[in-house]
């Protein structure tokens, strides 16, 4: 689904919300409404901690799984994120592609 430009799919990671920490979501469904309201079904992700070697979040799934359904235009961020697997530790991490600042 391209939403402006933007291309989202599930197994991409988006940014749902913040406090103080970046909270993700790992798309699994996007379905949109009878007046174009595009929504993603998002699996919650725990964010761990940020490494600033890989300029990523550490994050883990949670269990037992959490969803929350977002509407793009409430997205926190709307650049969808990758999901990447250190194949050594199974450590997971979502890097940023640019530095985010926390509106207070």
């Amino acid at each position: 689904m391209t939403v402006d430009g933007i291309t989202y799919k599930p197994k991409m990671i988006v940014i749902t919300s913040s406090d103080l920490v970046p909270i993700f979501g790992v798309i699994q469904d996007i379905y949109v409404t009878g007046t174009d309201i595009i929504h993603l079904v998002t699996k919650e992700l725990h964010t761990i901690a940020f490494v600033n070697h890989f300029h990523a979040y550490s994050v883990s799934y949670i269990n037992p799984a959490e969803f929350q359904t977002t509407r793009v235009s409430d997205l926190y961020d709307y650049h969808p994120l990758s999901l990447y697997i250190d194949s050594t530790s199974n450590i997971m991490y979502v890097p940023l592609k640019y530095h985010i600042v926390e509106q207070l």
